[in-house]
C-alpha cells in the first residue's frame, strides 16, 4: 500500500447524487477485484486514519479505523482487527466499491 499523501496532486471536487434504490435493494457481489486490508494489515503497516480520508474511503470506515487505532494498545473489541477496508479506485467508490460515478 502506498503510504504517500503528497499534497500536490490532490483535485477534489465534490460531486452530489441522487441514488434511485435504497442500498439495501443492491446486490453487491463481493468478487475480489479491488485490493482490501483488514485493520490491523493496515496499522502494521502505519497507515493513518487521514490516509484513507485522502484515499476517498467512506467517512463511517474512516472513523472505526481511527476508534480501532485508539484503542489498539487496550484490550478493545479485537473483532475490529479483522473489518476490511476496500480500496476502490476511481470511479468506483463505497464500502465495498459498489458503486460507480459516470459523468
Amino acid at each position: 500500500v502506498a503510504a504517500s499523501i503528497g499534497k500536490s496532486n490532490l483535485n477534489r471536487e465534490i460531486i452530489t447524487y441522487c441514488m434511485n434504490d435504497l442500498p439495501s435493494t443492491f446486490y453487491i457481489e463481493n468478487d475480489d477485484i479491488f485490493p482490501k486490508f483488514k485493520f490491523s494489515e493496515l496499522s502494521q503497516q502505519n497507515i493513518t486514519s487521514q490516509q484513507l480520508y485522502i484515499w476517498s474511503a467512506p467517512i463511517d470506515i474512516v472513523e472505526r479505523y481511527q476508534l480501532y487505532l485508539d484503542h489498539l494498545s487496550a484490550s478493545y473489541d479485537k473483532s475490529m482487527k479483522t473489518q476490511v477496508f476496500y480500496n476502490c479506485t476511481l470511479p468506483r467508490f463505497g464500502p465495498m466499491c459498489q458503486y460507480e460515478m459516470i459523468i
